[in-house]
């Protein structure tokens, strides 16, 4: 096999696994297993519900800048329709966060703060069993950028609960309002779309063990330029999502959100970024091969432009690559480098292409300008030889 053959099966072989890794890079970035598990929101309960009455819930949930969690809101405006209640038990029940998740509730009644007992008691009525069985009945969330439903049955942690019970004083015919604070986290997963995607679910079915329930207003406050959907029908306005029901839905509370930076063109996945970063790499590899190969080839001798050309666009080039690469990832917020090993995997492909196009191009244009220029070719044939000398 001839040199110059020898070094194209070489080039073309470190090309086609720069590519490789490129795609399998692509690939990784857009599969989708969740990272990180999060919680479903709290419901409350009643002791006894035969005579208490939701006349209106307003849930709201006042999501932090990096939309990973949010605080949450729950406030209930509750009617005695019989006789006076003492020390009227009623119970908030949250996912099981670890200890302690209890104790982080904030609870008021009529704006005074009413002490929390953590109660680690089996269900033993027909709400709270109710309660347990519906926990782990949301399976589906939904996709923030297309808005079809996603699977996060293994999204969550620990399917046992935790209670905390406070009393209430209801005078006959009372009226009152509660309100219950608690900071939620969400599921995330970091991997099926250009930005993580927060999974957030609130189960809203359980409180049908009240006397009756009234109306319902849920509101979302989120940073501007967000993806959001969620499986009951909300409007955005005033920089808040809301959504209000004469009663309750016939759907638990489940939605999806996404950040907005750096989003071109509704593209919700990483690979049109990726390949906006490839593209603008192969572009400059093009142009620094081109570049380098005419300045090599202004070196007279066709051997040390060769030697110069192939050199400067493997080592000065490279570096270039490298910079220009590392660059435009950092430059566009839809790549997110904090993936991890997939992002690095592109990076790596997307430099080693771009190094053997800068070299490979390098060389070319060496010869090409140097021919050119100096014009080194094989020397004509003398026409004096074999005539035999003068006669």
């Amino acid at each position: 096999m001839g040199a110059g053959r020898l070094r194209r099966s070489w080039f073309g072989a470190l090309m086609a696994l720069g590519m490789l890794l490129v795609m399998s890079g692509l690939a990784l970035a857009n599969s989708a297993p969740p990272t990180r598990q999060g919680e479903r929101g709290g419901v409350l309960v009643p002791g006894r519900s035969d005579q208490v009455h939701i006349l209106r819930e307003q849930l709201r949930f006042e999501m932090d800048e990096g939309l990973f969690s949010a605080e949450v809101i729950a406030r209930y405006d509750m009617q005695n329709r019989g006789a006076a209640l003492t020390n009227y038990p009623v119970i908030f029940a949250l996912q099981d966060a670890g200890e302690g998740t209890v104790q982080k509730m904030v609870v008021s009644w009529n704006g005074e703060s009413l002490p929390i007992t953590a109660v680690n008691v089996a269900p033993a009525s027909d709400a709270l069993e109710a309660l347990a069985a519906a926990w782990t009945t949301v399976e589906f969330s939904v996709d923030p950028v297309s808005g079809k439903p996603v699977d996060v049955t293994g999204f969550h942690g620990r399917s046992s609960l935790q209670f905390g019970q406070f009393e209430l004083n209801l005078p006959a015919g009372g009226t009152g309002t509660l309100e219950v604070r608690y900071q939620h986290t969400a599921a995330q997963d970091r991997r099926s779309r250009a930005h993580p995607v927060y999974h957030y679910q609130y189960l809203l079915l359980p409180a049908r063990a009240w006397a009756s329930f009234g109306a319902l207003e849920i509101s979302v406050k989120a940073p501007e330029r967000i993806f959001f959907s969620a499986t009951l029908p909300f409007t955005y306005a005033d920089g808040e999502y809301r959504a209000s029901f004469k009663g309750l839905p016939e759907k638990n509370l489940a939605f999806g959100i996404m950040s907005r930076k750096g989003i071109l063109f509704h593209w919700g996945n990483a690979g049109p970024y990726y390949m906006i970063a490839f593209a603008v790499g192969m572009a400059v590899a093009v142009a620094l091969g081109m570049g380098l190969g005419r300045l090599a080839g202004l070196i007279k001798s066709p051997a040390g432009a060769q030697v110069a050309g192939i050199w400067g666009g493997l080592f000065v080039g490279g570096f270039l690559d490298v910079l220009v690469t590392m660059g435009v990832f950092a430059l566009m917020p839809a790549i997110d480098l904090s993936k991890g090993y997939d992002a690095v995997l592109i990076g790596f492909g997307q430099c080693l292409v771009a190094i053997i196009v800068t070299t490979a191009l390098t060389g070319v244009e060496t010869s090409r300008q140097n021919r050119r220029r100096y014009g080194w070719q094989r020397p004509a044939p003398d026409p004096w030889q074999g005539s035999g000398g003068l006669s």
